[in-house]
């Protein structure tokens, strides 16, 4: 039997944090900054608590001993502590933040009473917490490169804590309040969940979804290439070399590593609600529509005559993250997924095929993660990346599809990560930078973000400037005649100020941005008209005059269901997305 709860309204946009209390009820910390009860007799949901701003996300999960909920938050790392008995809600500090990101993904209760929280990202580190005094102590500090994800993993013994962290193992000794030496280092893989069996540790990797096995100090691979590139967080053991477990796609195997014996059953996916849509592109002189859903790496396409859309359904690649951007050349459609910076190839006249189409033909290396725009000129792609968690310095990678050679040109701005990438007439490619590591998780170096401009030629910056010195600058849309447009705040905030940048002459001309509300995003449909939203809907700006008129409202705020996505189709249409799961398709009224 197999039943599906949806998400109240305003959870749609997923969750990373659960854990069951001591009530029996599920309590689900969702990516909106809430607490939710999940009652499993009577299938309802409950909002427990309202426990964060907007901007903020729960990253993890945990009941304790005392059946109190401990949930961890991003950016600022602290925790909460919610009563399911009373109702009460509780929030600690951890680590000092500063301006970057900080998550809070682990607990542990300690056989005095106390806890030990981990913190990972921009300032990642382990701190003692007294629930009966709610006094927190700092007692390690990590590296910021190698602890930008980890959690606590359970008791190896009495004294030591097995903790999990980015590309190792690592043993914790809790009475001396310090690591001992690692269980496995260098790893170059995340790690999932530790599940022992007898003598043996088994657990996932990712990003490669490889399952690993643990034996007298020696790691070997078990197991690979699950159905549909379902990646495991955790494998159960039910003795015997038997296991079970879900994929992230959500298909459930039960299979034995001895016999080789292996079942599955693929859990509905489908739903009404999504969690955005993480991209949009039209293919050229065709009537296909390609995109992507913000998570979990899955694509789409749509036949703009047939207004049909499918969906693979399953992930296009092993990553768990999503396909952020893509571009046609050779008519195929190339396309940049996080995590890992994979390239893959595919054909929107064929049906999707696990591991064929798309097809995977490119990795970049060079410490790169996250595809944040692609373009072509005919013959190469270029793809601008961000760096690895913890680390400074995107790169620019110029692929030539047909021998699939690419090279990888990493600080083309130093120590700062890309935010977009376009390309002029004049066959330079132009962006916009951000000076800290992915999601705040490294300490810039540079003073301010910058807009730039890339040599394809050359194959180096020759240009940069700055409309004001700020951590974050982004190109929202270019026009014909290659005008950029972008405001002094990123898409999420109010616009206050925007630039027009002439990347042929070089100017940069400052105007004040003149609607209310947070700005999401918009398109140039032509040299002189930007087509935008706001959280309070859709306008037209006349750049020249700085008028503007709303075209439409919406009650819709930030967040899941606001739209996101706008491409150009010609000169009287554009599409753009809305409520997380509809495309739509504007027509300029002459």
């Amino acid at each position: 039997m197999e039943e599906k709860f949806l998400l109240p309204e305003g959870a749609s946009c997923g969750f990373r944090a659960l854990t069951k209390g001591k009530d029996g009820n599920l309590y689900i910390g969702s990516n909106d900054g809430c607490l939710y009860s999940f009652d499993i007799d009577s299938t309802s949901f409950k909002k427990a608590s309202e426990l964060l701003p907007h901007k903020t996300c729960c990253t993890g999960a945990y009941t304790s001993v005392s059946g109190k909920i401990y949930v961890g938050i991003y950016p600022d790392g602290n925790f909460f502590q919610y009563d399911p008995l009373t109702g009460s809600t509780k929030r600690f500090s951890t680590l000092p933040k500063g301006n970057l990101g900080l998550y809070c993904t682990g607990f542990i209760d300690l056989p005095d009473g106390k806890m030990l929280i981990m913190t990972t990202g921009g300032n990642p580190g382990i701190v003692l917490f007294d629930p009966e005094s709610g006094k927190t102590e700092i007692v390690y500090e990590g590296n910021t490169e190698k602890e930008t994800r980890g959690f606590f993993n359970g008791f190896m013994d009495s004294d030591r804590i097995i903790a999990n962290y980015h590309e190792s193992i690592r043993i914790f000794n809790w009475k001396k309040m310090a690591f001992e030496k690692d269980l496995i280092e260098d790893f170059h893989e995340s790690l999932f969940l530790l599940e022992k069996a007898g003598d043996e540790y088994y657990f996932g990797g990712c990003p490669s979804g490889n399952m690993y096995k643990i034996s007298n100090a020696k790691l070997e691979v078990v197991k690979k290439d699950f159905p549909a590139f379902n990646m495991v967080n955790n494998y159960h053991a039910l003795g015997d070399n038997e296991f079970i477990c879900i994929g992230d796609n959500g298909l459930v195997m039960r299979f034995n590593l001895k016999t080789g014996s292996f079942r599955s059953h693929q859990i509905d996916n489908i739903a009404d609600k999504g969690m955005a849509i993480q991209f949009l592109s039209k293919i050229p002189g065709e009537d296909f529509i390609v995109g992507a859903h913000f998570i979990n790496s899955q694509m789409f396409r749509i036949k703009l005559s047939e207004k049909k859309s499918e969906s693979s359904l399953t992930k296009v690649v092993h990553a768990p993250g999503q396909v952020n951007c893509g571009t046609v050349l050779n008519g195929k459609f190339y396309s940049g997924s996080y995590i890992g910076a994979l390239v893959s190839e595919y054909d929107w006249n064929k049906t999707f095929v696990p591991r064929e189409n798309p097809l995977i033909i490119a990795k970049i290396g060079d410490k790169q993660n996250r595809p944040i725009d692609m373009v072509n000129d005919g013959k190469f792609i270029y793809i601008a990346t961000g760096a690895e968690y913890g680390t400074l310095g995107g790169a620019i990678s110029v692929l030539e599809p047909l021998s699939r050679q690419m090279e990888t040109y990493r600080d083309f701005v130093k120590g700062q990560n890309p935010t977009c990438l376009y390309r002029s007439g004049n066959g330079f490619l132009v962006g916009g930078t951000d000076i800290f590591g992915d999601c705040g998780t490294a300490k810039p170096t540079a003073p301010h973000a910058v807009l730039f401009q890339w040599d394809t030629k050359q194959r180096k910056t020759v240009h940069s400037m700055t409309p004001w010195e700020i951590p974050h600058l982004k190109i929202t849309s270019m026009s014909p005649s290659d005008i950029c447009i972008g405001t002094k705040n990123p898409p999420g905030q109010d616009g206050e100020e925007y630039f027009l940048w002439d990347t042929k002459t070089g100017n940069c001309e400052i105007k004040k941005w003149p609607l209310r509300g947070v700005f999401i995003g918009g398109v140039f449909m032509n040299d002189r008209e930007f087509y935008g939203a706001t959280e309070h809907g859709l306008f037209v700006l006349d750049i020249k005059t700085n008028d503007y008129e709303m075209l439409s409202s919406s009650t819709k705020k930030t967040g899941s269901y606001c739209t996101r996505c706008f491409r150009k189709l010609n000169e009287n249409e554009f599409i753009f997305d809305i409520e997380g799961v509809n495309v739509m398709k504007a027509i300029i009224k002459k």
